[in-house]
């Protein structure tokens, strides 16, 4: 559980600005041995392909959004797709 959220509705989240503008999905939440949340794995907003980039939770909120949540981040989208991909 991270951020108030299990693992299973973190990887149902879609990452956006505090505007509501989509900035991608979550793919995958990045656990370390003990199993405890380290960071998300984003595919960026108009990618052409896969591609993905690891964010930490730090700056990110939690929105209720009827049955769902999303996360809304303080990054841009140019941010988001600036960063290193990830690989596993």
């Amino acid at each position: 559980m991270a951020l108030g959220l299990t693992v299973a509705q973190l990887e149902e989240a879609d990452l956006i600005t505090s505007a509501g503008v989509d900035l991608g999905d979550v793919q995958r939440v990045d656990l370390d041995a003990s199993g405890a949340v380290t960071g998300l794995i984003i595919e960026p907003a108009g990618e052409g392909g896969p591609r993905w980039v690891r964010i930490p939770l730090d700056g990110l909120t939690p929105r209720k959004e009827g049955d769902d949540y999303d996360l809304v981040s303080t990054m841009t989208l140019e941010q988001l797709k600036a960063m290193p991909a990830w690989m596993p």
